[in-house]
């Protein structure tokens, strides 16, 4: 079984944000060690394709390109990962799913990782938001957890600003995010819709995405599936795993609701997985 890291990237500034930014991330050292028997499954467009076969090569693992048509950039997701999906679960791989614009702190891979050992689970955690302002800091340099998630709160994205249900209005009905401030650089959330990041797709997975693989299906209807089958699992700590999501100013903006005082964490989603994680609270600690 090889361990397929996925990532979808084309055009700016995606591609800078992958050099500056991912690229980076799984360059340091407990995090490199834990793929350095994978394989990059990059899926990019033919123009794109040189440059960033270049950015990709100072990661140093064997990369495979398969080149795409640029589209709406939805379905061109949806599509990207319902190919490697099935055909991971033909060749009984695994996958880690790398977007160019995430950050992992130093050691969630490995914990990705170690934890999917056990046969056919599905490795999640919630990934926070962040101003793209938040490249004009960053150095590249190692960050523990701990250290990114003070970084993430100093230039949280309005998403997740309005997120904080201590707030008279908040978007987490719509958005399936809350947290709050519990203590000194102590953050509890709750994530109704965290990323599948490690995948070892069943062929059921692989025949559920090819009926049903639609745009936003991998973290908005899938997991029911997997909460069924008690195959998913839910990082809730980022001393484990921390990943923070690069995010342009003016997208992914939930409307704003009042705050139910008796009900913070309510939202609009009603799919098994919303209930499952619901009754999970996330602790992230800041350095």
């Amino acid at each position: 079984m090889t361990l397929r890291i996925f990532t979808l990237v084309h055009g700016e500034p995606y591609i800078t944000w992958m050099k500056n930014g991912l690229v980076k991330s799984l360059t340091w050292p407990t995090n490199h060690a834990a793929i350095r028997n994978a394989e990059w499954h990059i899926y990019t467009t033919d123009e794109d394709r040189e440059r960033v076969i270049e950015i990709a090569r100072a990661v140093d693992i064997p990369i495979k390109v398969n080149i795409i048509a640029a589209e709406w950039a939805g379905a061109l997701l949806a599509n990207t990962v319902r190919h490697c999906l099935m055909d991971a679960a033909v060749c009984s791989d695994s996958i880690l799913i790398c977007p160019p614009d995430t950050i992992f702190g130093d050691q969630s891979i490995e914990t990705l990782v170690a934890l999917a050992r056990e046969p056919h689970l599905v490795i999640s955690a919630a990934p926070v938001r962040v101003n793209q302002e938040f490249m004009e800091e960053f150095s590249g340099q190692r960050m523990p957890n701990q250290e990114l998630v003070s970084m993430a709160w100093k230039y949280l994205h309005q998403t997740w600003r309005d997120a904080n249900i201590q707030l008279a209005h908040t978007n987490s009905f719509a958005g399936g995010v809350s947290w709050k401030k519990i203590g000194h650089g102590l953050y509890a959330v709750t994530h109704l819709l965290p990323t599948p990041f490690h995948i070892t797709p069943m062929p059921s997975d692989a025949e559920w995405f090819r009926l049903y693989g639609s745009p936003g299906a991998i973290d908005h209807i899938w997991p029911s599936k997997l909460v069924d089958e008690g195959r998913q699992r839910f990082i809730a700590s980022s001393d484990a795993a921390f990943m923070v999501e690069i995010t342009m100013k003016d997208k992914n903006i939930p409307p704003l609701y009042p705050t139910d005082p008796h009900n913070p964490t309510n939202y609009i989603g009603q799919g098994k997985h919303n209930h499952v994680n619901r009754n999970t609270v996330c602790i992230f600690r800041a350095a």
